[in-house]
């Protein structure tokens, strides 16, 4: 680790500067000598500041496990929070100090956070599609946002949580993930009237912001029977155009991403407060997870859709169970999407449906799993090769072709 110290090349330098000079007299090298090793300090000090400042809490980091036995967690209620738009470095328990997020902290801190994972796609339909049925975007059918629809004859976790008695609901934000492209199978009540929207995005979808969504999501809440519930929360907030509302615009001026970053913290604080205040818990999983990043010019790309860099793909996702998971761990094995649905039905003692890619994270392997993504923007949109991502580990390998797989 030391030998990746930014301040190590310094030294490096000034050894070669004195080197190249041997002719010089002792009085002469001397203040270089000093006004470099100054600098050293100074910047020595300076790197271990913000290392310090800007590191993640320090918690337990585990290569698997952290998670409870099949069916520990059984009749327990399920919330699910699919995060748009939103990377995982933006959160301090992923290490940012500079905006605050003291709701995904709280879950992190209480439960587990997933370090590694990665998104199957950096567009949102294909993303929760993966989400929701365990599945990669070749195999359930929806590669991009508007074009497709998810086919009846994938299951989904609302129809396995429906038929096990679970009631279902779902608040969503965006219309991209409206009714028509199907993924309300299984929910009996699909919150997808996005009239009057609040905003609209640049490719003209109408769009809820986290106010109105934890306002509607609450009234779910408060308004359900006595049954188990699962309740799918979307919020759209981090996409652009960037429009938080104040106070966060102005704390954040300047930086319009990282204040929808804390205002949407800030709401779905408020509705995880109302979870407590209604007494739901310590018995609702709390799954938090992002559908995909946000490229902030990262690479030449603006926004998303049509590359597979990191900046998309790395996105946050954390489970907590009240005080009944983890507390505080941190998985660093890689993971993907469509492990959310696996894992979840695994904590509930119920059976995944047959031929899921995605596996329950408490039963992982000894050798690291190899994980997929792909975007089919570019092609949809302009006509360019698909792109295709393989990671093994720590290797990722990227491939575009014209052709579809």
């Amino acid at each position: 680790m030391f030998s990746q110290h930014p301040v190590v090349s310094y030294q490096g330098q000034i050894k070669k500067l004195l080197e190249d000079y041997p002719n010089m007299s002792f009085s002469v090298r001397r203040p270089w000598f000093l006004l470099m090793a100054g600098f050293i300090l100074v910047a020595g000090l300076w790197y271990l500041f913000q290392n310090k400042s800007d590191s993640s809490p320090t918690r337990p980091q585990m290569s698997e496990g952290g998670l409870s036995e099949f069916g520990s967690l059984a009749g327990s209620n399920v919330l699910l929070i699919t995060l748009d738009t939103t990377r995982a470095d933006r959160f301090g328990c992923y290490g940012h100090k500079k905006i605050a997020t003291p709701t995904l902290d709280r879950l992190a801190d209480e439960g587990v956070l997933f370090s590694r994972t990665t998104a199957v796609t950096p567009v949102t339909m294909p993303s929760h599609a993966s989400i929701l049925t365990g599945l990669y975007p070749r195999e359930h059918g929806v590669r991009s946002n508007g074009y497709f629809k998810l086919n009846g004859r994938h299951v989904t976790m609302a129809e396995i949580l429906q038929g096990a008695g679970y009631e279902t609901g779902a608040v969503l934000a965006s219309f991209v993930l409206s009714e028509q492209f199907g993924l309300a199978q299984g929910f009996e009540s699909y919150d997808d009237d996005f009239e009057p929207a609040d905003k609209i995005d640049p490719l003209g979808f109408s769009e809820r912001n986290a106010t109105q969504v934890t306002d509607l999501a609450l009234d779910w809440l408060n308004e359900r029977s006595d049954q188990n519930f699962m309740l799918w929360v979307h919020y759209f907030d981090p996409h652009s155009p960037y429009m938080a509302p104040s106070p966060y615009v102005e704390k954040y001026s300047g930086h319009p991403y990282d204040a929808e970053i804390a205002y949407l913290d800030a709401e779905m604080g408020r509705l995880l407060a109302g979870l407590a205040h209604l007494g739901y818990e310590e018995n609702t999983i709390v799954v938090v997870v992002g559908d995909h990043g946000e490229s902030l010019r990262e690479k030449g790309e603006p926004t998303h859709g049509y590359l597979l860099y990191e900046g998309t793909m790395h996105v946050p996702f954390v489970i907590r169970c009240g005080q009944k998971l983890g507390g505080g761990i941190e998985r660093s094995d890689r993971v993907s999407q469509v492990d959310v649905m696996p894992t979840v039905l695994a904590l509930l003692g119920l059976d995944p449906p047959s031929g899921m890619s995605g596996v329950d994270l408490q039963q992982v392997g000894e050798e690291p799993r190899v994980y997929f993504a792909e975007t089919y923007e570019g092609k949809m949109e302009h006509g360019w090769a698909a792109l295709y991502s393989v990671y093994d580990d720590n290797t990722k390998y990227v491939y575009g072709q014209s052709r579809n797989v």
